[in-house]
């Protein structure tokens, strides 16, 4: 019988807390994370770790209130002394029992450990003891780590939680590694194949675990499935990687093939076979090792596992007889030669021997030859031929390697002609130099040697260098390593792993920075160095007395290269130098004013990187360093700051006439990667001689492109600052232009960042109203619409949508007579799409004659659009369509326009998911007017699910809203509820507070459906203060419409008829006729509660009115169910009958308007015979939903 323990938690698969025999549910998703983190690392935490931990934006003061908060929740969850806290710590209380599914299998993994046991090969045989404990630790392993669970607002938690799950799976490999090898010493074939599969689940290309399941095959009496085991082995990695197998798998391959392994093999042979196969990086272990001089290395080799790997597929390559590992200094190229020399010289491929030349101390080309034949114990003048001849004899039949270190400062005519004779002369040599340059003879093969793998970058994890407890990425590995040479507790923590994270992303894995880096540890916390390397190039050097000078610090290893430069190429260096995201060849021609010839000679000498997106980038140290010496050149930096300012003026104003036309894709391409570089442009034009360049030229498309890509913050910012510069300038009449186009592109967005032109629900979120009528006061007084061409049309829009429509509408056609006029027919078309928008925005009028007029502008705009194969204004005129038609009624037909420009979006040259997933949300609320609730339930899912992909988590809330509130009306209330709190646990971290309110609003509304009067009360309580904070008409009338509904649900007439009169009042405020018409149902029914007959049927007349204007079938629907038990009250039983069944069976009716209905039907059904109900049941089943509200209307 297994104990009970005070808490038990289960991290395994997805999270499960019980505490004795009772599960848990921890409702908020912070304090299961909080928990998790505090029971895995098993130590005290600072409070302040804490709350940076799980609300990183959060400023101290907010975020010590949650953490206080949510430790408080847990206590009263887990009970009082579970956690033990004290001012500034918190902890599990080790003196309870507290079990934890991680910490055993960590445990039972020890014990393999400790025994010594063997992972591969003859090793001690795994005993008893330790097969128990590794086959317990597999069945802890339920999934992995926290499955299914993530803080998407927490980014260091998910990075500390990513970790933690790797490093769980990679000790599961571990084990599964350990029963292989036992299972197969036991001779349990069956089991070690079902092991073997199970590891290959983890990483189908992972070779050993392929190459263990053929041998479990082989040994197991199965040669046909080892054999197809191969196949599949090698499929998988043409497939992915296109690699061939490793050696050794080819020769088990073999081996099983010549049945030298099979399940006949002898007890005996079996451990030979064993021994012979286990997993190494190089050949068999039979190989005989070659002889060498490398230089012993002090510290162990860290990652590179792919690079060995291509690299050794190089030298075994016939073709290859020159390899350069080519980069910068302190990259790591002498480190992984040293390396790739010691493997070479362990498979005994070279028979003559790996000779390690090194040259850095040489100062003359012609002393190479004397360097190569001291460390080849070549005899000198022992015949009268020359040390060069002698040497090219000497080796002429020699099968070896010879690594010539550090070549780059003795490249010349002479050394170049030196090494084209050793590989002519020597047919079985191979060559490997190391140089900052590229020998540049016919027959090099480069190798670029880069950073170590950091996290953020898309590189794969190096399980094959690290050990399962260890960091998984090498530059990590490499800090850690660092850092515990001058501190020997220091040890990476999900405290500090983060920051080390930053410092190595910030070296770009360059391991001689981060070696100097990390030296630092012995006296700076991290965050310190983090700060240093960011403003210091200096800081990054070291006192070792036993390191060369030219590697003490990376400015000197940077100046040794910079110093055999010319002038001309430092000047371009320098020049190059400004551009943070990296450059196109045209950029680099522009600012520097460099040749082809030349960008190729800088790749060459490893100053800049070619990128495999034809782009060129200089390692972001290099740059530092180049850039600290423009920044001295005063004049210069000028210079070059005004024509880099000229020239993304020039191509970004070139990039928005192409957007007009074809040029989208392609612009969106461009702005993707040199966003960071435009910033810098537009920074450096805050002048009063460049900000009206900047936003005549840059402003456009980079609109546009954050629009799309949902960069409001950055464009803010730019906005922001520039506005500044206004300010101080004054006020003629080129700054007030330019005011009014930067007000005008702040007032496009909602306060939240969303884009209004992309608004799905109009009035929700504050916006910047104030910034708005400035920009069309200052319009109205020095400029016409039609001279701002897209900024006078998007003042028009915005202005109409929020402030007055008929001023905005008038002026906008004004701009269409003149565009017409001019003949700009992108300028044209767009007013026309505008117009069009504007006329069909909520609670604006309809007819015939509008509905048509409205058509002739979409399609005249569509055929210009489509004519100047403008992809993305063409989808959002397809939007446009379809919401008129969506307004006609023909929801079929609104459905297919809103799929056409959904897919039009999402092609693969556009792409623009942000504006696709607002139209997703259009078709939503189509299918809910269908009655097809699971697909409107799956388009809100889809456009959380895209809009949390991409960090936009106030955009994924609206959707899991929507989703939470339209299951409460017609799916499962607990979904909706559980929805509703997960919305509340990202909102209250990430969100605004005007969001929380909305809500909390809608909790409270999910209270007060599922009959809990007080607890609705409370959370309508906690949204009101944050509604009257922002003034927010909409939000108040919602507010009081929940307190009429409450007091009516308790016949407190008197508040209900308050509430729903204030629900009414703050509605009118706002022009919301949706709650306008709840708001008179409601007092129609506080009416109807009180016999006041002619009074309800005011109310609810005027509410079916109004409710008719905004054709939403479910508040008409409540409207008509309030009208039945009116009829009924009035005699008029048979309309009764037949309106309370139309309700009562329609798809569109919410789940409480149902039940209304049935209580209205189950009063009249006493009051006559059964067979006439139902055939009035039946007559109401087959009403037409709108022609009966018009009838009713029409008083028939």
């Amino acid at each position: 019988m297994h104990p009970v323990h005070d808490l038990s938690i289960q991290l395994f698969g997805p999270p499960q807390i019980k505490r004795g025999n009772q599960q848990l549910t921890l409702q908020r998703r912070k304090d299961l994370a909080l928990l998790a983190y505090l029971a895995v690392t098993a130590q005290p935490h600072t409070r302040d770790t804490l709350a940076a931990l799980l609300w990183p934006d959060a400023d101290q003061t907010t975020a010590r209130a949650n953490i206080r908060k949510t430790i408080s929740r847990l206590k009263n969850e887990l009970g009082g002394d579970i956690l033990l806290t004290t001012q500034d710590q918190v902890s599990l209380n080790s003196d309870r029992s507290v079990r934890l599914d991680v910490r055993q299998f960590q445990t039972n993994l020890q014990q393999p450990r400790q025994h010594r046991h063997a992972l591969q090969g003859d090793g001690k045989p795994l005993c008893q003891t330790c097969q128990t404990a590794l086959e317990e630790a597999l069945s802890l392993y339920q999934g992995d780590f926290l499955e299914g669970f993530s803080l998407p607002d927490s980014p260091t938690f998910e990075e500390w939680q990513f970790f933690q799950s790797e490093g769980l799976r990679q000790n599961l490999g571990e084990i599964l590694q350990y029963l292989i090898q036992g299972y197969i010493q036991s001779e349990q074939y069956n089991s070690a194949v079902e092991h073997c599969r199970k590891w290959l689940a983890m990483d189908m290309l992972h070779e050993p675990a392929h190459r263990q399941l053929m041998l479990a095959y082989a040994l197991g009496g199965q040669q046909a499935a080892a054999m197809r085991q191969f196949e599949e082995c090698v499929r998988l990695l043409k497939q992915e990687l296109g690699v061939e197998p490793e050696p050794e798998t080819i020769q088990l391959h073999d081996a099983i093939r010549d049945k030298s392994i099979s399940g006949s093999t002898g007890g005996k042979n079996r451990e030979v076979d064993l021994l012979k196969w286990k997993k190494k990086d190089g050949p068999a272990v039979t190989s005989k090792p070659s002889k060498n001089n490398l230089p012993i290395q002090s510290t162990p080799f860290i990652g590179r596992s792919n690079e060995l790997r291509e690299i050794r597929k190089l030298l075994e390559s016939p073709d290859c007889r020159l390899v350069t590992f080519l980069g910068p200094g302190g990259s790591g190229k002498t480190r992984l030669a040293i390396q790739t020399g010691f493997e070479s010289s362990n498979n005994g491929r070279f028979e003559d021997g790996v000779w390690f030349i090194q040259l850095a101390p040489l100062t003359d080309p012609n002393s190479i030859i004397s360097a190569i034949k001291k460390e080849l114990n070549i005899p000198t003048h022992t015949d009268k031929c020359e040390p060069r001849q002698q040497l090219l004899d000497a080796v002429q039949n020699r099968q070896m390697l010879l690594i010539l270190d550090n070549l780059e400062h003795l490249l010349d005519a002479a050394s170049i002609s030196l090494l084209t004779d050793l590989i002519n002369h020597a047919p079985n040599l191979k060559l490997l130099t190391t140089s900052r340059e590229r020998v540049n003879i016919q027959g090099e093969h480069l190798f670029p040697v880069e950073g170590l793998e950091t996290p953020g970058n898309e590189s794969p994890l190096s399980n094959s260098e690290a050990d399962p407890e260890q960091i998984a990425f090498s530059a990590l590995q490499l800090f850690e390593q660092s850092a515990r040479r001058v501190q020997s507790s220091f040890k990476i923590t999900q405290d500090n792993l983060l920051t080390v994270s930053q410092i190595c992303r910030h070296l770009q894995g360059m391991p001689l920075a981060i070696e100097l880096a990390a030296s630092w540890t012995e006296v700076l916390p991290v965050e310190e160095i983090n700060r240093e390397i960011k403003q210091n190039l200096d800081f990054l050097q070291s006192e070792l007395h036993d390191l060369p000078d030219r590697q003490r610090s990376l400015r000197a290893i940077f100046d040794s290269s910079w110093q055999k430069l010319t002038k001309p190429t430092r000047s371009t260096i320098k020049a190059l130098s400004v551009f943070r995201s990296g450059f196109s060849r045209q950029a680099a021609q522009a600012i520097a004013g460099i040749s082809m010839k030349t960008l190729l000679d800088l790749t060459n000498k490893s100053w800049i990187q070619a990128r495999a997106d034809g782009r060129y980038q200089i390692h972001e140290l290099l740059r530092q360093f180049a850039f600290e010496l423009l920044e001295c050149e005063t004049l210069t930096y000028a210079q070059v700051k005004d024509h880099y300012c000229m020239y993304y003026s020039n191509r970004l104003a070139s990039l928005w006439e192409s957007w007009k036309e074809s040029g989208q894709p392609k612009a969106l391409s461009e702005l993707e990667v040199e966003f960071e570089n435009i910033k810098s442009a537009w920074a450096w034009s805050i002048t009063d001689r460049g900000y009206e360049t900047a936003i005549h030229a840059i402003l456009p498309v980079i609109f546009a492109y954050s629009e799309i890509r949902g960069k409001f913050d950055e464009l803010m910012n730019m906005v922001g600052e520039m506005l500044k510069l206004l300010e101080r300038l004054g006020g003629d009449a080129k700054t007030t232009r330019a005011k009014i186009v930067l007000r005008t592109a702040q007032g496009a967005y909602y306060s939240d960042g969303g884009p209004i032109r992309e608004a799905v629900f109009e009035g929700l979120y504050p916006i910047n109203m104030e910034g708005i009528r400035e920009a069309w006061s200052l319009s109205k007084k020095s400029i016409e619409l039609h001279e701002l061409g897209f900024w006078g049309i998007l003042l028009a829009y915005i202005y109409g949508m929020v402030i007055d429509l008929n001023e905005a509408t008038q002026r906008l056609k004004n701009s269409i007579l003149h565009f017409q006029e001019k003949n700009d027919p992108w300028e044209l078309a767009t007013a026309k799409l505008h117009l069009a928008r504007l006329l069909l925005a909520p609670n604006q009028s309809e007819s015939q004659h509008m509905d048509e007029w409205i058509n002739q502008n979409l399609t005249e705009a569509l055929d210009i659009f489509s004519s100047l194969e403008d992809r993305i204004d063409t989808a959002h005129t397809l939007r446009q369509i379809g919401s008129l038609r969506m307004r006609q009624g023909k929801i079929e037909e609104a459905i297919k326009q809103w799929q056409a420009a959904h897919a039009s979006l999402l092609a693969l040259d556009v792409n623009e998911w942000s504006t696709a997933s607002n139209i997703e949300w259009q078709i939503g609320d189509a299918f809910l007017q269908l009655g097809q609730f699971e697909k409107a339930f799956e388009c809100f899912q889809d456009i959380a699910r895209i809009n949390l992909e991409h960090g936009y988590t106030q955009q994924a809330i609206a959707a899991l809203s929507k989703e939470s509130f339209e299951k409460a009306r017609h799916g499962d209330l607990i979904d909706a509820l559980r929805i509703r709190q997960k919305c509340l646990d990202l909102i209250r971290e990430a969100g605004p507070a005007y969001q929380v309110a909305w809500n909390e609003w809608e909790m409270g509304e999910l209270m007060r459906l599922t009959d809990k009067p007080e607890e609705a009360k409370v959370w309508f309580e906690h949204s009101r203060q944050t509604f009257e904070n922002y003034k927010d008409n909409v939000g108040l009338s919602f507010y009081w419409r929940g307190i009429g509904d409450l007091a009516l649900s308790m016949d407190d007439f008197e508040m209900a008829i308050q509430g729903f009169s204030k629900s009414m009042e703050f509605a009118s405020h706002a022009q919301h006729n949706w709650i306008s018409a709840y708001a008179l149902n409601g007092l129609g029914e506080a009416a109807l509660k009180q016999n006041d007959l002619r009074l309800a049927e005011k109310h609810l007349a005027n509410a079916l009115l109004l409710a008719r204007k905004v054709h939403d079938a479910g508040i008409v629907l409540t409207i008509l169910a309030s009208m039945a038990k009116l009829f009924f009250k009035q005699g008029n039983v048979e309309n009764a009958v037949e309106l309370g069944e139309l309700v009562h069976t329609h798809f569109a009716s919410w789940h409480n308007t149902k039940s209304q209905a049935l209580e209205a039907l189950s009063f009249v059904q006493k009051s006559m015979s059964p067979k006439k109900f139902n055939e009035l049941k039946k007559k109401g089943r087959s009403l037409d939903l709108w022609k009966t509200v018009d009838q009713i209307l029409a008083g028939d």
